[in-house]
């Protein structure tokens, strides 16, 4: 996506800054629907991408998705289209805010082919590619053994089928959409065949199943020292999947008050940027 949508874009006038936008787990670049617009008439420029696996993307059949690799597309896509001298800011959402943290770090790297990142925005942050990053959290490490199960039960073909199919249908993405929003107004057709869509494609089964049996990979404090620009959280205090009192939010917190991050909560839930769209713009 690119907003306007038009190609080739003049880079900002008056300063603006070209901003990258990486949506999380199961959404894609249409996600940013609220907030791509908002952006240009503000005098930004505005784009997303499908990251490998979601949305228009390829989904390739046993590939291993990993924060890493979806760090490096991110860092490709910024090269290919950021104007000369605009200011880079990258905006991710959830597993899309740790892709964008992992990618303003080789971005800022030396040689050829380094971008001067302006900023980060991470709304509502994940701890890793799936629930097993966050197992130091006592809460989550009770359902490790339950996770596993998942994992197993998931390595046999029929059974992983049969659970996507009745995971994916239109009727439990609105389901499980209105519980992650507080404005359930939001949840709307347009979002909920964003979502359900993409899962008819070839290779979206093998996506599924990779992301969440895989290596759930690096923690945010893992990366944070790699990235020297600043860095905005924003949160949404009605979460359930990144609460502000788990891990990822007691670590952003914590480094709220040492003044390494700059941190707004919002009354949203997992999403803010399409839930409550004018506070996150």
């Amino acid at each position: 996506q690119i907003w306007p949508a038009c190609e080739p874009l003049p880079p900002p006038a008056g300063g603006g800054a070209d901003v990258f936008l990486v949506h999380g787990f199961g959404a894609s670049s249409g996600h940013w629907r609220r907030t791509g617009p908002a952006l240009e008439a503000a005098g930004h420029r505005a784009f997303a991408l499908d990251l490998l696996g979601f949305g228009a993307s390829e989904k390739p059949v046993g590939y291993t998705f990993s924060t890493e690799d979806w760090a490096e597309q991110v860092a490709d896509y910024v090269r290919a289209h950021a104007a000369p001298g605009a200011p880079v800011v990258l905006v991710g959402n959830s597993i899309g805010s740790l892709v964008a943290l992992a990618a303003a770090a080789r971005l800022s790297g030396q040689g050829e082919g380094a971008v001067e990142v302006a900023g980060v925005c991470l709304l509502n942050c994940a701890g890793g590619l799936n629930n097993k990053g966050a197992a130091d959290d006592l809460r989550v490490a009770v359902f490790l053994p339950l996770f596993w199960l998942i994992d197993w039960l998931l390595s046999i073909p029929s059974v992983a089928r049969a659970l996507f199919d009745r995971f994916r249908s239109r009727e439990n993405v609105a389901q499980v959409l209105r519980g992650v929003y507080s404005d359930q107004g939001a949840v709307d057709d347009e979002l909920v065949e964003l979502i359900y869509r993409p899962s008819e494609d070839a290779g979206a089964l093998e996506t599924f199943v990779s992301v969440i049996t895989g290596d759930p990979g690096p923690r945010p404090d893992e990366i944070m020292d790699a990235v020297t620009c600043p860095i905005h959280c924003l949160w949404g205090r009605n979460d359930q999947i990144t609460p502000l009192d788990g891990t990822g939010g007691r670590y952003f917190q914590g480094l709220a008050a040492e003044g390494r991050v700059s941190l707004t909560l919002v009354d949203a839930g997992h999403v803010p940027h399409d839930d409550v769209p004018d506070e996150a713009n």
